[in-house]
């Protein structure tokens, strides 16, 4: 089945991957899957992620979509929020996508890439809890792939790393479970910082050593593959770091890129987005 969801931030917003070739009755099939994460939620609202980097085609036929589509007026209707796209690479997936949603009168964002589609729904909806101070880790593709935004003062790399090794050892899967980082929330002057000084952030600190000597030491930990960097000085000095402590660290300009990246180095999670059928199903 090429479409998977779960939950992103319990009860508030689901993450929903497609992949493939989407046909109308499967089109029916995720939007009943997701009024089933409606029902699950006692809250107000829920928002739900669309993750199109890895979708091929969209059908075209709205009147085959309209007939595989059950969108009723029920009390958990009432609950859906906003559906932020992102990834979306053809002009025709957008525009298709777009009328789609308008049909049933879904009110839809699209935009470039997770974290944008995240700060939106921040933006939209203030009950949502930001992360602190983005040191919170989340599953991108549950047991399998890691998710979180980059920091780099020692006190939250510690946080967030410790957030990272309770996650993998209570929910990691074999054979490896690999960890996105998106740079995209430091793009910004304040930290434009040489080299040394970053090696010198990562290093100084003896809670945060421990805490990313657990991490990548633990037997599943995989690839560490980092994407929206836009300053040489920070990837040159996350290079050394990850040479100088041995794991394994890949520099992609995006998220789809990053996905891709892990498709090419396991072949168990090129398996799972190929072949993973919903266990809501």
């Amino acid at each position: 089945m090429p479409f998977h969801q779960e939950w992103f931030v319990p009860n508030r917003i689901v993450k929903v991957t497609f992949s493939g070739n989407l046909t109308p009755e499967e089109i029916g099939k995720s939007f009943t899957v997701s009024g089933k994460f409606l029902l699950e939620s006692d809250a107000e609202r829920v928002h739900f992620i669309h993750d199109w980097s890895q979708l091929e085609n969209f059908p075209t036929n709205i009147s085959l979509i309209r007939n595989a589509v059950n969108v009723g007026d029920t009390p958990s209707r009432s609950k859906l929020g906003w559906v932020v796209i992102f990834g979306a690479r053809q002009p025709l997936l957008r525009f298709v996508g777009d009328l789609v949603f308008q049909l049933f009168r879904i009110r839809t964002h699209m935009t470039d890439n997770f974290a944008t589609a995240l700060e939106f729904l921040y933006q939209q909806d203030l009950t949502l809890k930001k992360q602190n101070n983005f040191t919170d880790v989340r599953w991108y593709l549950k047991g399998h792939i890691l998710y979180c935004q980059d920091v780099f003062n020692a006190e939250e790399m510690t946080r967030r790393n410790t957030n990272a090794l309770n996650l993998l050892e209570s929910e990691g899967k074999p054979p490896y479970v690999h960890m996105l980082i998106d740079f995209a929330s430091t793009n910004t002057a304040d930290f434009d910082a040489d080299v040394r000084e970053l090696v010198r952030r990562s290093t100084s600190s003896k809670a945060f050593a421990d805490a990313r000597d657990k991490l990548v030491r633990h037997p599943l930990f995989g690839w560490v593959v980092v994407f929206n960097i836009h300053d040489r000085n920070i990837n040159a000095g996350g290079k050394i770091v990850a040479m100088q402590y041995n794991y394994k660290r890949k520099e992609v300009d995006s998220l789809p890129e990053a996905i891709n990246f892990l498709k090419q180095v396991d072949p168990n999670i090129a398996s799972i987005f190929s072949t993973q059928s919903d266990d809501k199903s």
